[in-house]
């Protein structure tokens, strides 16, 4: 059996989620909000555990090439937890995978989806 009190919680989430690595850096600005209210909810609305990104909320697929994804509408992950293996499963959004000026040294095209419609 593991010892959960032998483990420590932020140096687990780092490696899991790659923070110090640039693969994984863009994971360091997600947030997960285990009581998430949207700004004018109904008055039936229960608060969800979701994960935000900027202003993209993770998303799950539910169709047959089941993923996760970018939206502005969130999934319900139920736990922080579970909130953290979805966002170790996501891909980032399309505009962290274009170089910022946080990420110095990269050399990269800039690409846009407008471009790519152009004949």
């Amino acid at each position: 059996m593991i010892d959960a009190s032998a483990i420590n919680v932020a140096e687990l989430l780092k490696l899991l989620l790659q923070l110090d690595h640039f693969s994984g850096a863009w994971r360091s600005k997600a947030e997960i909000i285990p009581k998430y209210m949207p700004p004018y909810p109904r008055p039936d609305t229960k608060p969800r555990c979701v994960v935000k990104l900027g202003d993209n909320f993770l998303r799950h697929s539910k169709g047959p090439l089941q993923h996760h994804f970018w939206d502005m509408y969130g999934d319900d992950y139920l736990t922080p937890e579970l909130a953290v293996v979805a966002l170790m499963q996501a891909d980032p959004p399309f505009k962290w995978v274009v170089p910022h000026e946080e990420c110095d040294g990269v050399v990269a095209f800039e690409i846009s989806l407008a471009d790519e419609a152009k004949p």
